[in-house]
C-alpha cells in the first residue's frame, strides 16, 4: 500500500535512459517501461534487488547503470533514489 499523492516525473538513469515514472508518498516510486509499470518501495528491500534485476535485464544494461535513479517534476523539483538495500 503507498499513501501520499503521486508526483508524474521523468526519470533518469546514469545509463542515459530517460522514462516517465512517479514518485508517491516519498518512499515509492516507479519507471515506466513500454508497457511494463516498474515499482521500487523504500520499504521493501529484497523486492528492491529482484525490481533492479529484472530492469537492467529487460532494458539491456548492467544492474549497474539503474541507480541513482533522478526525478526530475514538472517543476524542475528533483529527488535522487539510490540502492537502499
Amino acid at each position: 500500500m503507498v499513501r501520499g499523492p503521486y508526483v508524474g516525473a521523468e526519470t533518469r538513469m546514469p545509463s542515459g535512459l530517460i522514462f516517465p515514472g512517479y514518485m508517491a508518498g516519498g518512499f515509492a516510486f516507479a519507471v515506466f517501461c513500454g508497457d511494463e509499470t516498474v515499482k521500487f518501495n523504500l520499504n521493501m528491500k529484497r523486492e528492491g534487488q529482484e525490481t533492479e534485476a529484472r530492469l537492467a535485464r529487460h532494458l539491456g544494461v548492467l544492474e549497474e547503470q539503474i541507480f541513482p535513479i533522478t526525478y526530475t517534476i514538472y517543476d524542475g523539483w528533483t529527488a535522487k533514489y539510490d540502492r537502499y538495500w
